[in-house]
């Protein structure tokens, strides 16, 4: 049996700028990271450079991290990098 993807539901894709709001950090600072490969995962769209991130993926970011599992760590972008 064929799998169709499933486009998003509205508001499920998030730009730069919702996200830098959310994670409260700069836009700059956010592209930053996409070059370092860290912050929350993202998508490129089709052949294009527009970015954007997945709601789920920008929740699983932000969600706290056990205390155990972060030895030697300075904050939730350490954390999830």
């Amino acid at each position: 049996m064929q799998q169709h993807a499933v486009a998003p539901a509205p508001g499920d894709l998030l730009d730069d700028h919702e996200v830098a709001r959310l994670l409260s950090v700069a836009v700059a600072t956010l592209r930053n990271w996409r070059c370092l490969g860290r912050g929350p995962r993202y998508v490129r769209l089709g052949e294009s450079r527009m970015v954007r991130y997945k709601r789920a993926d920008v929740e699983a970011y932000i969600r706290p991290v056990d205390a155990d599992s972060r030895s030697a760590t300075h904050g939730p972008a350490h954390a999830a990098a």
